[in-house]
């Protein structure tokens, strides 16, 4: 009986060895699948183009953490191209944090995105400034939440303005306006990304200041015309659609704020799409490298934000630096702010920016005059972003008397864009024939003159729009696929379908302006690469793939996230 029981017990025990073993195993293979369901390389000119080679590049956001929400992959896409990314930081992210913390986390995290610690700047100020530096007078010193009143580093980075000029600045609407134009002049970025207004006074701030800056320097320098990108850093960021796990397919940033939310100026079918680099590319949000750059704001609890953040594409507006700036007059109001490149409306102060006739002005005009004649491609209303009125209808007259009645569409703040198709004049005046409330007027006109576009980068998308890198689809069923380019989309592109394994080419597809048509494919992997001129991009097609691992990986990731 002891021998017996001894035996049992030994057994027992080495089941539950085997077990605990098994389990730990299981486990281990688990962790290293998750980590590790990133997708296929695939090839996209995109990351070897001249758009993202070679280049100076300026991210200016408000906080530490706001370089992710704006930025992430874009920062590594010029980064590993060979540009140089400089990321300056308004503020020093002192209410409710430690601001060396923070900085050494900003350092951490843009150097795993690829900029360097000497490329990052602190301009200083403080977070939270209230009313923000815009709406105060220009040599009003300004205390923020935290108690400070003028510029300091943290994290061993000294501030902006006492890197240049040998001491701190005080907190007034001038130095903060003047260290960004100091920044723009001496780095002169051929790329800016920059953030723009949502619910966060920072952001606000430096997006309007940023944006009087750069109007500014347009106009006196006369040659220097960046490409410049405004994007935001809450709606479809830190705060978006926590999306990622409702498709195998990532997800593209989605616009469910803009109609309703703080900024009107921009339509989301304008919006300029990047693609992300493969390392962020996954079945799994750990098996992006996302995960770890937002690890490096502990601080901030930023990895909580991944579902949110993860998307396949990054979103921006381009604002044209090539306006046709001109001496503005009007038969009333304020003219100067029709061209002053500030198209963005604030819960602050909606109409600061607008220029409004007043009211005793029956037929109001506005004239644009420059020293010789001008080739004019198109105008760009941005009506007044107040409910209280709206301008329905205008002349467009050019010097010779000829003129265009221009019917604007329902005054939302969006831009309305009248085609001119190449008008050649010196003047051009605006009548206002139509109009309906008290309140009317324009944030901006711009006057854009005739350029030849040509596309820099195209992507494929599926048929929901969103970017493709894998995509699943059923064994034999036709199906379409979309193109994007930017700054416009192709007329004429072709495909290849070529078998994984073997390299076989099974079909070849021409554009037809609209979409792909995929013929039926059988069960397999397959590549298909998509290419119009220089530009070229590739995507895996799993055909009759139903993903079984994939998503099973994907459920007990997010079951660990949900126990955690």
């Amino acid at each position: 009986m002891t021998i017996l029981s001894r035996t049992k017990k030994q057994w027992i025990v080495t089941c539950a060895i085997m077990i605990v073993a098994i389990v730990l195993a299981t486990a281990v293979v688990l962790y290293v699948s998750i980590q590790n369901a990133g997708f296929e390389e695939t090839e996209d000119s995109f990351f070897s183009s001249p758009f993202v080679t070679g280049k100076k590049v300026l991210v200016l956001i408000a906080h530490q953490d706001d370089d992710i929400n704006l930025a992430y992959g874009v920062i590594d896409a010029f980064a590993q191209a060979g540009s140089e990314v400089t990321v300056a930081f308004a503020t020093n992210g002192d209410v409710g944090g430690d601001t060396d913390t923070r900085v050494q986390e900003a350092v951490k995290a843009d150097a795993l995105m690829g900029a360097a610690r000497d490329n990052i700047v602190l301009l200083g100020y403080g977070d939270r400034i209230v009313p923000p530096f815009f709406l105060c007078d220009y040599d009003l010193v300004k205390e923020n939440e935290s108690g400070y009143t003028q510029t300091y580093g943290a994290g061993g980075i000294a501030d902006y303005h006492t890197l240049v000029f040998g001491e701190p600045a005080a907190y007034t609407r001038a130095n903060f306006e003047g260290d960004i134009r100091q920044l723009i002049l001496n780095l002169r970025p051929d790329v800016l990304f920059v953030t723009d207004t949502d619910d966060n006074v920072d952001h606000v701030s430096v997006s309007q200041s940023f944006d009087r800056v750069m109007g500014e320097i347009l106009r006196e320098t006369g040659d220097y015309k960046p490409v410049v990108f405004k994007g935001f850093c809450y709606e479809y960021a830190w705060h978006g659609n926590e999306d990622f796990y409702h498709s195998l397919t990532l997800k593209s940033a989605a616009p469910t704020w803009l109609k309703t939310s703080y900024h009107t100026a921009y339509a989301w079918d304008e919006r300029v799409r990047l693609p992300l680099p493969n390392e962020y590319l996954g079945y799994t949000l750990r098996s992006s490298k996302l995960r770890e750059v937002l690890a490096a704001y502990a601080s901030q609890d930023a990895v909580a934000h991944e579902n949110s953040l993860l998307n396949g594409d990054r979103v921006f507006w381009e604002r044209r630096t090539d306006v046709l700036w001109a001496d503005v007059a009007a038969t009333s109001g304020d003219a100067s702010l029709l061209q002053d490149f500030l198209i963005g409306d604030t819960w602050e102060a909606p109409l600061q920016n607008c220029w409004m006739p007043d009211a005793g002005d029956i037929n109001p005009e506005i004239t644009f005059t420059w020293s010789d004649q001008q080739e004019i491609a198109e105008l760009v209303f941005y009506d007044a972003p107040e409910p209280a009125g709206d301008i329905l209808r205008v002349r467009v007259t050019d010097d010779s008397g000829y003129f265009i009645a221009y019917e604007l569409p329902d005054g939302t703040g969006e831009p309305c864009r009248l085609q001119l198709d190449g008008m050649t004049t010196q003047t051009l005046t605006i009548t206002v024939l139509e109009s309906e409330g008290s309140q009317i007027g324009f944030s901006e006109i711009e006057v854009l003159p005739v350029r030849e576009l040509q596309t820099q980068w195209i992507h494929l998308l599926d048929s929901d729009g969103d970017f493709l890198y894998e995509y699943a689809v059923p064994a034999g069923q036709a199906f379409e696929l979309l193109l994007y380019g930017y700054p416009v989309t192709p007329a004429q592109a072709t495909a290849t379908v070529v078998k994984e394994k073997s390299g076989e080419t099974v079909a070849r597809i021409q554009y037809d302006g609209k979409s792909f048509s995929i013929p039926p494919l059988p069960k397999g992997r397959y590549r298909i690469t998509a290419v119009s001129g220089d530009c070229t991009v590739e995507a895996v097609l799993r055909v009759g793939d139903s993903m079984l691992k994939e998503r099973i990986l994907r459920r007990i990731e997010r079951l660990a996230d949900d126990l955690l």
